[in-house]
């Protein structure tokens, strides 16, 4: 086992599930303290990256421009889809929460010509409901807030004992999201009894896209394939025909879902494609939708005998 103690650091174990894109995710940090005297967490600077934070470089350039320039339809539409955002637990840089101590509740039900001192100081979650009566009087006589340390954001634990502090990721957009693993990197600020320490903290996340974009992206290339393939052949011919064109949309379409929920589901890529993403999926929607039933027939046949089903 590794001696932290010697090192000055602390034990911080990270437990991050995968993002799903456009779901919140939750990091979690279990700090140890390894010391034989208490450690006082200063602040824990969560992760900060280029793809997680998103540019606000646009904005400050506007402001500072005014109207002089505007971001052309193509490069919005771009730049909506390929950012990332973390959704801050507090205000100015992200930082990691401890846990919350549960508030007390509070209700009182004043007496008509009565008085109540209140001298005990009220927490930030504690509840308090009074009822208040003719001629009543409430005088609050607490410590004044500024001197209270239960205000202080600073975090203390035993030696030899441990406390969670976490934080939330989620990405801005969804739908055109690839597989990606993130190495990103926490700070956190301690004390050790009077002497300040830092330690950075690894932090690696992977991002993942959801089902609902591989099944767009699947639909969306079978109905183009769908009228590549009718532009090809003559849309206009004496064979065509509306309501035998729409039976045969929707049967592309719902052969893409099938497609897109079977593909996706497969780890292994031998012998079919296997759907990652967007992307990946408007390729397969595309042949599909240009081919016919024989891609699927073909697709969904290596999809069993890979399972062996």
């Amino acid at each position: 086992m590794e001696n932290f103690e010697a090192k000055g650091l602390l034990s911080v174990e990270v437990k991050a599930s995968p993002i799903v894109a456009g779901t919140p995710a939750t990091v979690s940090l279990i700090i140890r303290n390894p010391f034989s005297e208490q450690v006082v967490i200063e602040s824990i600077q969560a992760p900060s990256s280029a793809p997680l934070l998103p540019s606000q470089v646009g904005e400050d350039e506007k402001s500072s421009h005014g109207m002089d320039k505007k971001p052309g339809f193509f490069e919005s539409f771009v730049s909506a889809f390929v950012m990332f955002k973390v959704k801050e637990i507090s205000v100015g840089p992200l930082t990691a929460e401890f846990p919350a101590p549960r508030g007390r509740h509070f209700h009182i039900n004043m007496e008509p010509q009565s008085k109540l001192t209140v001298k005990t100081p009220f927490g930030p979650n504690d509840n308090v409901h009074i009822n208040n009566a003719e001629g009543a009087e409430v005088v609050f006589d607490t410590p004044d807030a500024k001197a209270d340390p239960g205000d202080s954001k600073e975090r203390v634990i035993p030696p030899h004992q441990e406390d969670l502090a976490s934080f939330e990721l989620k990405t801005a957009h969804w739908l055109l999201v690839k597989p990606k693993v993130l190495d990103l990197y926490a700070l956190i600020r301690f004390r050790v009894g009077d002497e300040p320490r830092s330690q950075v903290v690894p932090v690696t996340v992977s991002v993942q896209p959801p089902v609902k974009s591989i099944v767009l992206g699947t639909v969306s290339g079978g109905i183009l394939g769908w009228l590549a393939r009718q532009l090809n052949k003559g849309i206009l011919s004496s064979e065509f025909s509306a309501a035998a064109s729409i039976v045969s949309v929707l049967g592309i379409i719902v052969m893409a879902m099938i497609l897109a929920i079977v593909l996706s589901r497969q780890e292994s890529s031998k012998g079919f494609v296997t759907l990652e993403d967007f992307y990946g999926a408007f390729v397969v929607g595309a042949i599909l939708g240009y081919t016919g039933t024989q891609y699927f027939e073909a697709s969904i046949k290596a999809a069993v005998g890979s399972s062996g089903v």
